[in-house]
C-alpha cells in the first residue's frame, strides 16, 4: 500500500461503529428519518432524490489521492454504486446510487485505505482544497499541499467543526492567480515568501 496524505483520527473507526448502528435502527424503524438525517449528513452522505438511494461524498484533503485510495474509490463505486466517479468542484470524490444499508462498508473500506466521508456534508468545515496545480506550477511560491494536508488532519478530529451554524470551507492557492479560489473562501491563503521565509 501507499502512503497516506495525512492521518486520520484514531477514533474514526467508533464513529463508523456508532453510525453503523444508527443505520440498522433507521432500517428497522425506530429512529426517525429525520433524527438520522442530522447524524449522517455530517459524515456525507446524503440521500438523492430518487427514494431509497444515496450518495456518499468522500474528502480528498488538497484534491491529491495515492494510487491505493483511487483504485479503492473505483471498486467502491462499481461494488456498491453506479460505477461513476463524480469529482467535485472542492476536490470531494463522490459516488451514487448507494443503498443506505452499505454505507457503513463503505465507510470502513475507505478508512482502509487514509480516507472518510466525515465532514463531507452538512453545516461542517468542508474538505480543504488546494491549488490543482500545486506542486507543478512554474509561478507558485511553493507547494501548498501540505498546508492543506496539515490543516485537514487538524480538524478531523475535532468535535466541534462538525456542528456549525453554516458549513465552512477552507482553501490553498499557492501563487496570485488563485487557481484554488482562496478568495472567496471562508478561510483562504496565497502563498507568499516574507523576509526570505514563506
Amino acid at each position: 500500500m501507499t502512503a497516506a496524505n495525512y492521518k486520520l483520527p484514531p477514533g474514526l473507526a467508533a464513529d463508523i461503529d456508532a453510525y453503523a448502528h444508527e443505520v440498522g435502527r433507521f432500517l428497522s424503524g425506530s429512529l426517525p428519518a429525520a433524527v438520522f438525517k442530522a447524524g449522517r449528513v455530517p459524515r456525507g452522505v446524503y440521500e438523492q432524490r430518487r427514494d431509497g438511494t444515496f450518495m456518499v461524498r468522500v474528502r480528498v484533503a488538497g484534491g491529491t489521492l495515492n494510487a491505493d485510495q483511487a483504485q479503492a474509490l473505483a471498486e467502491l463505486s462499481r461494488e456498491f454504486g453506479n460505477s461513476r466517479l463524480h469529482v467535485t468542484t472542492r476536490q470531494d470524490i463522490q459516488f451514487h446510487d448507494v443503498a443506505i444499508g452499505d454505507t457503513p462498508a463503505i465507510m470502513r473500506r475507505l478508512l482502509a485505505v487514509g480516507l472518510t466521508s466525515r465532514g463531507g456534508g452538512g453545516n461542517t468545515v468542508r474538505n480543504v482544497m488546494a491549488c490543482p496545480y500545486a506542486g507543478v506550477c512554474p509561478g507558485e511560491c511553493f507547494d501548498v499541499t501540505p498546508c492543506a494536508h496539515a490543516v485537514t488532519e487538524y480538524l478531523l478530529p475535532l468535535v466541534g467543526s462538525y456542528n456549525l451554524p453554516r458549513k465552512y470551507k477552507l482553501a490553498f492557492s499557492g501563487c496570485g492567480a488563485d487557481c484554488a479560489l482562496a478568495q472567496v473562501s471562508d478561510l483562504g491563503f496565497i502563498a507568499a515568501w516574507r523576509d526570505g521565509r514563506p
